[in-house]
This record gives structure tokens, sequence and C-alpha cells, in this order.
């Protein structure tokens, strides 16, 4: 063998080692990729599943999420705040979920369930009030977003699959 095959041997091997080196490492950011958009969608659901464990943790706070969804008229200046105030918060992480989606650090599936949930509570009187009054507060896509869904959402809120119509009928029946 003579040096020029040996050197030509050696530049092929060196060619192979950096295919595979890059090969290696598109696998690890493609790892580092799946990771950190199964981390940002388990954020998010985290703080859904807070924030519906806050709402749902005392009958006064359902009563009061209830009536503000039906009806804001009916709630008191502090009723009214704490209600705008865990509103704002959810509308906050919708927000956060719509970036990490916009950036592709959601995941599908996830966002998919995420819509559907928000387009029933966009169907709420009291969620709708307060996206009026306060929409400005939020970038402008994502703006964009909510106000396309509330025009699809129907007008027939369900709390978590409640039927108010006929729970509302059932209550009022004299068994």
């Amino acid at each position: 063998m003579n040096w020029d095959a040996l050197g030509a041997f050696g530049e092929i091997a060196g060619a192979t080692g950096v295919i595979l080196t890059l090969a290696y490492l598109a696998r690890q950011i493609q790892e580092s990729n799946r990771t950190a958009r199964l981390a940002a969608t388990q954020e998010v659901q985290n703080q859904g599943a807070d924030w519906i464990y806050h709402v749902n943790s005392t009958p006064e706070w359902v009563d009061l999420w209830v009536r503000g969804n039906l009806e804001e008229e009916s709630l008191t200046l502090n009723e009214l705040i704490q209600y705008r105030g865990a509103i704002a918060q959810l509308v906050n992480i919708w927000e956060r979920a719509y970036s990490l989606r916009k950036e592709g650090r959601m995941d599908d599936s996830y966002w998919e369930a995420l819509v559907l949930s928000r387009k029933n509570l966009l169907a709420s009187p009291g969620i709708r009030s307060y996206w009026q009054d306060r929409e400005d507060h939020y970038s402008a896509d994502f703006r964009g977003v909510i106000n396309g869904e509330i025009l699809e959402a129907n007008d027939n809120w369900s709390p978590l699959g409640v039927d108010l119509e006929k729970f509302a009928t059932k209550a009022e029946s004299p068994d």
C-alpha cells in the first residue's frame, strides 16, 4: 500500500466519522426538541390543572364561577374582581400555550384539546364580557385566535360538560 492510498483511506474514514457525528448530533437535537416540547406541554397542563383545582376548591368559588359566567351583573364588586382575576389567570395560561404552539413547542394533540375546551368556555357570557373589556391587554396574534374561536363557539356554555339547561330543568322538577 502506498502513501496516497493510505491518505485516501484516512480521508474516507475521517469523512465517515464526520457523517456519523452529524447524524448523532441530529438525533440528539431531535430528542432534545421532543423533550422540550413535552416539558412545555406539561407546564401548561399543570397550570391548567392548578387553575381548575383553584376554581373548584370550595363551594363558594364554584358558586362565584357559575354566577360570573352566567351573569356578571349578579356579582358584588369584590366577587367581580375575584371572578375576573380568575379569568385573567386562565387567559394568561391560554396565551402561554399559544406562544408555545407558535414556537413549535406545544404538542399538537394537547393544543387541539385545549382549543375545544377554550371554545366551550368562550361560550360563557361572563368570559366574553371579560374578553371584550380586556382583549387589548393581549398580543395581536393571540387576540386574532381568541376572536376567531369566539365566532366558532356556540352560545351554550357547559361547565365541565354539565348541560345547565337540563340541570335547571331537573332541579326545578318536583320529585
